[in-house]
């Protein structure tokens, strides 16, 4: 062993930072306690984390954590609670991406607590009863020659008040010439499944796009990702929803405010066991990971005990955001971000046209989807009819180019001429697609860009490479040339790895383009106001081309930084008063990640929601509890307008049609809607009675949702937790419904024919409370357990103190209805100590809004 005097003084100098002054006394390593003989437990304010040593494990094994009311509520099955990936400088590594899987990487050597020499190791308080470390010095490991030792800290606190434990993790490799460390996981934790929890109780809410909750997650996992990137947040929460079990929740969360890369992984471990488990495991990745031998956590990655359920989860990950200083938030709301685009932030409603080239599954019933002539007769029908003439609807729109969606990925001009022709209306508000991540091999521009600097250079030049220096490349199956011809077995292009965001290219390439937009047609795309970015949530890349400017390969946050900076950088460009000519310039993005809060504007969430039978998950509005007021957030695609004919004439599909709008809006998305551009005016559609009934539901809905009090609340307010009802509800599990239409139903199969949602303006201490009854009185011809009629009468519950309103305070209620009738109660009323029941007598197909505020 090779123990230094420099290597001792780094890590006591590393320890006094961690303690501070005031705990130096006493955490020494000198002083540290022989494995088997490690402490039972910290505990501070309202945690509990017990451990022990277990030689099975390396030397330590979680053994519970709890709170104050259940000081052993979850615990824990015996595993190692760190991994190490370590990389033979000999050896090529093809994944940027370790495998957390039982089975190591075949390129890579996984270490553990039990690779690592037993004698080497022990463990230290540090700070009293609150935090302990735990420490491998030079250790051997039989994985490795035995002239090589691994340095490893481990240490876990928890803070004053705090309920969370708060894990980082030191390694050195101590300067090997023949070894580098690639990734690691910490911590790996093996949760058991709640004692006396029935397995259809048990809840895990994943934060994948908007959010889901997964049905009995010992059976079916959690799921896994990476952030930033499909994970939109960075935690999870297990639960038991029966209150009758136990109102504990485990929580899982990284507190990173930054962006790092980092990677989630919940997963069933044996689900055939007597008691079954879930693994939880948090993947760290070290900057330059081919050559550094160091890594030191730069945040803390938590669990915690919480109580409640999703909605709980997510209020504390609120609090904490809104607090951490995060770029994501510095900004602000909408309502007051200078940078935000006015004409999204003021639009009340979204359109798109998300579709894709024929053939779909139900056919396209002759209909040309590029057909943009009838771009503007479309759009703006559907915002006459639903908003009127006075609002902005801006639209997201593909297909506005010969070969954006062909095979010529990058390539973006010359624009489509029927697309030029039709977008010069002022009224429409237009976001072209625009992927800037991607550019195709096959474009006649890919070694001579057409962007001013770049015309003699190589686009791959500027590609995130792979550790071995490949570019991933996606073959792509669908529709090829310029004409967007569809064949389903032909190859549409082949796709190189993305373009390295951090790259001088990549940032004049996406602003050449979008300027090109504006200054190529003079007059031609006056309403193009944004951007439609694809993919542009995506994972955060590994680049390990060392001529780039980020200079860091593997880990880091230059990712997030190079593309929330792109983004603000070209909006400044643009809304420029004294050189851009677009003030309300923003973007749309489809999927969206918090990283990209307050520098994007729209995010188009696909709901995660899934649509086999039975589903093991459903949508649930993880991200707009969390982030609502920071902007405007949709499903994937909301399309009404210019569907297969035989759909706007079923019953069933336009009665769930009515179901997803309202219950988009109960889940706090913005009101959208969409069209498949074609000949047909609106008026043709509305002579469908079936697809009559649902655009008029959606027209009484926005008739509320568009008027300038309600946005005060509903989109410039919290997204409080959903109120209980006494509305009769429709299961979509029945066989009279359509199980492929039901990827919007929030957290189960039984939905409410009345939605209630609450809005929260907390600088007022006001509510606002809307009430939208999406059925139809011919309904109940369709579906037994619609039990519709011309209106419906409901009571819902408003618990006061779940909201923040102070018992004893004096308050007044208002009622506005789609007529735009506004009634104000002449009278004051206290609120009272306990919950109220609010009566709403909706009609059927019908709003109405309430507000609560301080009299």
């Amino acid at each position: 062993m090779h123990s230094t005097t420099n290597h001792r003084l780094r890590r006591l100098a590393c320890a006094a930072i961690l303690a501070g002054p005031a705990t130096l006394i006493g955490s020494l390593h000198a002083q540290g306690t022989p494995f088997g003989m490690i402490p039972q437990e910290i505990t501070n304010g309202d945690i509990t984390l017990k451990y022990n040593g277990d030689p099975a494990v390396g030397g330590l094994r979680l053994l519970s954590i709890g709170d104050a009311a259940e000081s052993e509520v979850f615990e824990f099955e015996p595993v190692e609670i760190f991994r190490l990936y370590v990389r033979d400088v000999n050896t090529t590594i093809a994944s940027p991406f370790p495998d957390p899987g039982p089975d190591c990487s075949p390129s890579l050597i996984c270490i553990g607590p039990t690779q690592l020499d037993p004698a080497s190791g022990s463990v230290t308080r540090v700070g009293g009863n609150s935090w302990f470390r735990i420490t491998w010095d030079d250790s051997t490991s039989p994985l490795l020659p035995p002239t090589e030792t691994i340095d490893v800290s481990f240490s876990a606190r928890i803070l004053p008040g705090s309920k969370e434990v708060e894990t980082k993790i030191d390694v050195d490799l101590n300067g090997s010439s023949a070894f580098t460390l690639f990734g690691v996981d910490s911590p790996r934790v093996r949760l058991l499944e709640m004692q006396g929890s029935a397995a259809a109780d048990q809840r895990i809410a994943t934060p994948a796009y908007i959010g889901s909750i997964v049905h009995d997650p010992m059976e079916n996992g959690g799921g896994a990702g990476y952030h930033p990137g499909i994970l939109s947040m960075q935690w999870w929460a297990y639960y038991d929803e029966n209150p009758a079990t136990s109102d504990a929740l485990f929580y899982f969360a990284s507190s990173d405010p930054e962006g790092y890369k980092k990677g989630f992984f919940v997963r069933t471990v044996d689900p055939q066991a007597q008691r079954r488990s879930l693994e939880y495991i948090h993947q760290w990745f070290p900057e330059n990971n081919l050559t550094t031998t160091t890594y030191s956590s730069p945040y803390t990655c938590n669990l915690g005990v919480l109580r409640g359920d999703w909605y709980d989860a997510a209020r504390h990950y609120r609090e904490w955001i809104l607090g951490s200083g995060s770029d994501w938030v510095a900004l602000g709301p909408m309502e007051t971000n200078p940078t935000f685009s006015s004409v999204i932030r003021d639009a009340r409603m979204l359109g798109t046209s998300l579709v894709p080239p024929c053939p779909t599954a139900f056919g396209c019933n002759g209909k040309n989807h590029n057909h943009f002539q009838y771009m503007n007769t479309d759009l703006t029908d559907l915002k006459n009819y639903f908003i009127g003439t006075s609002h902005p609807m801006p639209s997201r729109v593909k297909f506005w180019d010969f070969k954006s969606f062909g095979a010529q990925m990058g390539d973006w001009f010359p624009v489509r001429q029927q697309f030029l022709a039709a977008a010069d209306d002022p009224e429409i508000h237009l976001l072209p697609y625009f992927l800037p991540l991607v550019y195709s091999q096959n474009a006649s521009t890919y070694n001579a860009p057409y962007v001013p600097g770049y015309q003699t250079a190589s686009v791959e030049d500027y590609l995130v490479m792979n550790p071995d220096g490949s570019f991933d490349v996606l073959v792509k199956s669908g529709c090829v040339g310029p004409t967007v011809t569809c064949d389903p077995g032909a190859v549409e292009t082949k796709l190189p790895a993305q373009l390295c965001m951090a790259t001088d290219f990549a940032a004049d390439y996406f602003e050449h383009v979008v300027n090109m937009m504006n200054t190529e047609h003079p007059g031609e795309l006056g309403s193009v106001t944004g951007n439609y970015l694809d993919v542009y949530y995506a994972i955060a890349a590994s680049c390990y081309d060392s001529t780039h400017t980020h200079g860091l390969l593997g880990g880091g946050k230059w990712y997030t930084e190079a593309k929330r900076d792109l983004l603000l950088d070209t909006k400044a460009f643009m809304q420029d008063p004294l050189g851009g000519d677009v003030p309300g310039y923003g973007y749309a993005m489809e999927a969206f990640n918090e990283s990209l809060v307050g520098a994007g504007e729209w995010g188009a969430h696909d709901i995660a929601t899934t649509v086999i039978s039975p589903p093991v998950s459903f949508a649930a509005p993880l991200f707009e509890t969390v982030y609502h007021e920071y902007g405007h957030v949709t499903s994937h695609a909301a399309q009404l307008k210019g569907a297969a004919d035989h759909l706007l004439t079923d019953p069933e599909i336009m009665m769930v049609q009515r179901q997803v709008f309202a219950g988009r809006i109960a889940m706090g998305l913005a009101p959208a809607t969409g069209a498949v551009f074609d000949d047909d005016p609106l008026a043709v559609d509305l002579a469908k009675v079936e697809f009559a009934k649902t655009a008029q539901m959606i027209k009484n809905h926005m008739d509320v949702l568009k008027l300038d009090t309600v946005r005060h609340w509903t989109v410039f307010g919290q997204l409080l937790r959903a109120p209980e009802t006494d509305s009769p509800t429709v299961s979509f599990e029945s066989s009279c419904l359509p199980i492929f239409q039901t990827a919007d139903l929030p957290l189960s199969y039984d939905q409410p024919q009345v939605y209630a949602a609450v809005f929260g303006r907390a600088e007022e201490d006001s509510i606002g409370v809307i009430v939208m009854n999406w059925t139809h009185p011919d309904d109940d011809q369709i579906c037994a357990e619609v039990t519709s009629g011309p209106n419906q009468s409901v009571l819902i519950e408003i618990d006061w103190e779940e909201y923040g309103i102070p018992a004893g305070a004096s308050y007044k209620i208002s009622q506005i209805d789609e007529t735009g009738t506004t009634v104000v109660q002449d009278f004051p009323f206290t609120i009272p100590a306990g919950p109220s029941l609010l009566f709403s007598n909706v009609n059927a197909s019908g709003a109405e809004f309430f507000y609560i505020e301080k009299n």
